[in-house]
């Protein structure tokens, strides 16, 4: 089984999440935009996790 924990735009998830997870992944950033609605930061990590699978 599979499961993407999606963070806030402000703190992420907790640290007790985070010791959950096997694998913690990011999305870069870049220009002035410091985060992604997390809606739109799902959408993203799953299209790649489909595409890689």
């Amino acid at each position: 089984a599979c499961a993407i924990v999606i963070g806030n735009e402000g703190k992420g998830i907790s640290r007790l999440v985070r010791e959950k997870c096997d694998v913690i992944a990011s999305l870069p950033m870049k220009g002035q935009i410091n985060s992604l609605n997390a809606s739109v930061a799902a959408g993203i990590l799953m299209y790649k996790a489909m595409k890689n699978r």
